[in-house]
């Protein structure tokens, strides 16, 4: 079983959903952690970043998440904070549905008028109709699923007729360097708000449900992290600040396929289902033993 999970995740790799580091690479990220402040050893991590599209200014870390280059160095020294709590055994071992944290607060739609959420579909952007509907119909069919578990979260996606007037966008980009798709948190600025999907999502050999990968970035919209965040065995860890709302579910939508979780269909397992109920009606973790 292991070997198999192995192998699926060298397809991730290769695909982009997963930010598999070299050994450079690794070294890169840990030297930058060190010396957030030194810009040639940040500059030698940010070599190491897919930027998409290239000259943008727009970096790819943990996978599917999106930061600029002038927000690299924060996200080195929160990483810092992370990594000095951890080593002073301080820190809690993190694996479970995660919500992030900005400023001290959970990072999510926290007003009810704020979920009320309106798209544009920039249909222009694609390579074919076919793509395009494929990629629509996919994210309304992502959405619903959202919207199904938790009627009364009150969170809705309704699709409008122009970018001005909408929350966020839905495009492609055509960058052979990209990630299967990427998305954003609640807290990042308007302009980044963005769902991009890339040549990789509608690749041949492509094997996650395409439904499925919308289900995840529409996570992250939501507020959530990834799954493995933290000291979850054959995952990559990664940076920032965050609070576990439910316990660890390998076959969580939010999880990549690394070490013994993941999963193809990128389903919302029961435990996710919770997380979103209790963080959007009560704006707090759900009640676990830990």
């Amino acid at each position: 079983m292991k070997a198999i999970l192995a192998g699926l995740a060298l397809f991730l790799t290769h695909s982009s959903m997963v930010s598999a580091q070299t050994a450079d690479a690794s070294e890169a990220l840990k030297a930058a952690i060190e010396n957030p402040n030194d810009d040639e050893i940040v500059e030698e991590f940010i070599e190491t970043l897919i930027e998409a599209p290239q000259g943008s200014g727009f970096f790819i870390v943990e996978g599917d998440i999106i930061i600029t280059r002038g927000e690299v160095p924060s996200y080195l020294r929160n990483r810092q904070l992370v990594d000095d709590e951890e080593a002073a055994g301080s820190a809690k071992v993190s694996s479970e549905l995660i919500v992030n944290i900005v400023a001290g607060k959970y990072d999510f739609l926290r007003e009810p008028e704020d979920r009320n959420l309106t798209y544009f579909f920039d249909q222009s952007t694609f390579r074919s109709s076919e793509e395009a509907e494929l990629t629509l119909s996919s994210f309304v069919n992502g959405a619903t699923s959202w919207t199904n578990a938790c009627p009364e979260c009150g969170v809705s996606f309704t699709r409008v007729e122009s970018a001005e007037e909408a929350s966020f966008v839905i495009a492609f980009l055509d960058d052979i360097d990209g990630p299967i798709a990427r998305a954003f948190f609640p807290s990042y600025p308007k302009d980044m708000w963005r769902i991009e999907v890339f040549p990789a999502y509608f690749s041949d050999t492509m094997s996650f449900d395409r439904t499925g990968v919308m289900r995840h970035e529409i996570g992250h919209i939501l507020g959530f992290r990834h799954e493995h965040i933290n000291d979850v065995p054959g995952c990559s860890s990664e940076g920032g600040t965050y609070k576990p709302i439910t316990p660890y579910t390998p076959g969580s939508v939010m999880h990549y396929l690394c070490g013994e979780g993941g999963s193809f269909d990128l389903g919302l397992r029961s435990s996710d289902i919770e997380g979103f109920r209790c963080l959007y009606t009560k704006g707090d973790q759900c009640m676990f033993v830990e």
